[in-house]
């Protein structure tokens, strides 16, 4: 799951993940024409072993007087309901490690891995390493068992 700008960064990380995974980004996975976002971003990920969540640094936001860069919001509810159905081992973060978005505390203990922007735009090789532990991550835990 990414925001709209984090789109780009969805799509390499699929190009990077696609040998070893079934990789959809949440704007691929098919939905009902009448489904809400919420219902499909639910069934969605009763159908998926893991996530992993993109955060960018799109907002900004004002908190005890300190001014942080923030994900969007949704991004926050959709951390939630994939620790909520897919689990917490299973939730992944990947943010840029040179402009991190501000995390709520309450958050420690998800996977959280970094990439480095390459001054070029290439996303894709940026999202190499990252990309590669991942991989480790998603074979060392494999498929969900469904009940």
């Amino acid at each position: 799951m990414a925001s709209l700008e984090g789109d780009d960064l969805a799509r390499a990380a699929q190009i990077n993940l696609d040998d070893d995974c079934e990789v959809a980004t949440w704007r691929q996975a098919p939905s009902a024409l009448s489904q809400i976002i919420i219902g499909h971003i639910e069934d969605w990920l009763r159908k998926s072993d893991f996530c992993l969540i993109i955060m960018t640094a799109d907002d900004q936001v004002r908190s005890r007087g300190r001014q942080m860069a923030a994900m969007r919001n949704n991004l926050l509810l959709e951390i939630g309901m994939s620790i909520g159905i897919v689990g917490r081992e299973r939730t992944i973060l990947l943010c840029d490690r040179n402009n991190p978005p501000v995390l709520p505390t309450d958050l420690g203990g998800i996977t959280v891995v970094t990439f480095a922007a390459h001054s070029n735009g290439n996303y894709a090789a940026a999202l190499g390493a990252p990309c590669s532990i991942i991989r480790s991550h998603l074979l060392r835990l494999g498929p969900r068992e469904v009940h």
